[in-house]
């Protein structure tokens, strides 16, 4: 007789980055005036991340001076994470192709009605953010919108972590 077996879920992490205060995922927003930030936090639990995931949806994807659907932004999506007290920078997203240079190997552009682009970076082994209290300002991932990315042409933007607790 054969065995089966399954991966307990229960340790898995798969969650999008949410607006401080609001709890949205949804990162169409304005943040030319006042800069908004989205972000992950480990909570009661270390947690080990191994990808970030950008998912934007336009009209058209525009490559060149765009982003996404919109004109090229003057400032902005900053990406940096702070995993063991140690502050890093990983992007600065402002046209098209910042998100390809920010995955690796892993950006798609799925032409249709309704564009669609994916960009996944894995992370290093062991790049772990503590639990927190562990220090006196929490280890995450955020992302910072500095421009207006509610304008006409873009449809939606999310970033998403995925890793498991430790």
């Amino acid at each position: 007789m054969a065995s089966s077996w399954s991966i307990p879920l229960v340790g898995l992490v798969d969650e999008f980055l949410r607006l401080d205060g609001s709890g949205t995922s949804e990162m169409r927003i304005n943040g030319a005036s006042t800069p908004r930030v989205f972000k992950f936090e480990p909570g009661t639990d270390d947690v080990e991340i191994q990808q970030m995931i950008f998912v934007g949806e336009a009209g058209t994807i525009d490559f060149g001076n765009k982003f996404l659907g919109l004109a090229n932004l003057t400032n902005g999506c900053f990406v940096e994470a702070k995993a063991d007290d140690v502050t890093y920078t990983l992007g600065n997203l402002q046209v098209t192709r910042d998100f390809a240079h920010f995955a690796d190997y892993q950006f798609q552009v799925f032409v249709s009605g309704q564009d669609m682009m994916r960009a996944l970076r894995t992370l290093p082994p062991g790049f772990v953010l503590r639990k927190a209290g562990t220090y006196s300002a929490p280890d995450c991932i955020r992302v910072t919108i500095r421009d207006d990315l509610a304008g006409v042409g873009l449809t939606s933007l999310r970033c998403r972590v995925q890793g498991v607790k430790l």
